[in-house]
């Protein structure tokens, strides 16, 4: 399942609260979440994703899309525990970071796991 924290910083959180929009659940389309979005580099990158050649994505290459973003938000939080790790003064306990940190990758290898063929 997405999250809200696998979108940020993607680049299309916009774009995808924008298609959430209750309005929208009898159809969604490329038109009606365009008309949600106020911002134009939003529009702009609906405008390039409608564009973009060949047919629609299936479900594997959407399964494939979303395992990424998962990724990429914890790998982005595997980066924050550690940068806390290095900040950690001598004394400081860090056993719950260095947890967080066993815990992140775990995450991270079952869903790499899970993508290989």
């Amino acid at each position: 399942a997405l999250s809200d924290d696998d979108l940020t910083g993607s680049g299309v959180e916009r774009l995808w609260k924008a298609a959430l929009d209750p309005s929208l659940r009898e159809e969604i389309t490329y038109s009606r979440v365009g008309s949600k979005l106020t911002e134009p580099a939003d529009q702009d990158l609906l405008l390039r994703l409608a564009a973009l050649p060949g047919p629609e994505p299936g479900p594997s290459e959407t399964e494939d899309c979303l395992k990424r973003l998962k990724s990429a938000r914890l790998a982005r939080r595997l980066q924050e525990v550690q940068e806390r790790l290095e900040r950690a003064v001598d004394g400081t306990p860090v056993d719950d970071l260095l947890r967080q940190k066993m815990d992140l990758r775990r995450e991270i290898h079952a869903l790499r796991s899970a993508t290989a063929p």
